[in-house]
């Protein structure tokens, strides 16, 4: 049996027919605004009053509010992450500094997560509707299948808007972590004639990451080698394989990076 559907507008004017010999946008609009692939009879009106909503506002009813939404998660984030890089600057050591930071950028990495699925998710249901009614609008020319047509249009444009948003800010976000994290390494930095024995030890874990995890008999070592901030330069290759670096490349990373330390720091002393 031939099943049809009538399109009507507000006024219950007939716009359009469709039958299932049109698969595809007879299969989208039974699935979208019946919910299922059950039987209908023999003739069905889609009147105004049943639905509510034409051909075009099918889809923009579903997919706008995705857009928004992807908006709003977007602005939400840029808030929140310019408010977790302030919580940097309240990190005393570089331990903490360390921690708090991993754990703002790894819940602001989950985000992007979210949203990128969010998006694709979007320009899937898109894609699909694209793929199912283009086909039938080649072939007809009412006026109605027109204005679906821009609508599709319009929603392309705003996926692209959405994609070039986000590509830009989770670009920026990027930045305003590591720019957050600079700011506050470089200030404590330059205090390091301050620092005491365990400060330097914090200072040299946090620049080698967890290439050699140090702990308290290592500060006492250093401590031993009267070693503290203001007698920096006196870390030399034996200093570092008393607390167990004997690594080459590393023992040279660390001297270099105590004398790039001082070398930069050494005349701008404030008081932290």
């Amino acid at each position: 049996n031939t099943i049809k559907i009538t399109i009507l507008n507000e006024f219950d004017d007939e716009m359009a027919q469709i039958d299932n010999n049109d698969e595809t946008i007879f299969n989208v609009l039974r699935s979208l605004l019946h919910g299922s692939n059950n039987e209908q009879d023999e003739y069905e009106y889609l009147s105004s009053f049943d639905i509510q909503l034409s051909l075009n506002d099918a889809w923009i009813n579903t997919e706008l509010p995705k857009v928004l939404s992807i908006d709003s998660l977007i602005d939400k984030l840029v808030n929140e992450t310019h408010s977790k890089c302030k919580t940097l600057k309240q990190c005393k050591s570089f331990e903490l500094l360390r921690l708090q930071y991993d754990i703002i950028n790894n819940d602001i990495l989950s985000q992007f997560v979210d949203i990128d699925a969010l998006i694709d998710d979007h320009g899937n249901d898109i894609a699909i509707l694209e793929c199912s009614v283009l086909p039938y609008l080649s072939t007809n020319k009412n006026r109605m299948l027109k204005l679906l047509s821009k609508k599709l249009e319009k929603m392309d444009n705003d996926l692209k808007t959405v994609r070039n948003k986000w590509s830009v800010i989770s670009n920026d976000i990027e930045k305003c972590l590591e720019t957050a994290l600079d700011q506050r390494v470089e200030k404590m930095e330059k205090q390091y004639k301050l620092w005491n024995t365990e400060q330097v030890l914090q200072w040299m874990q946090y620049i080698i990451r967890d290439n050699v995890i140090f702990d308290l008999k290592d500060i006492e070592t250093l401590k031993v080698a009267n070693i503290a901030g203001i007698n920096i330069q006196n870390i030399d290759y034996d200093t570092l394989e008393n607390i167990g670096i004997d690594n080459e490349i590393l023992h040279n990373f660390i001297i270099t990076s105590v004398h790039n330390l001082i070398a930069k720091y050494d005349a701008e002393m404030d008081v932290w």
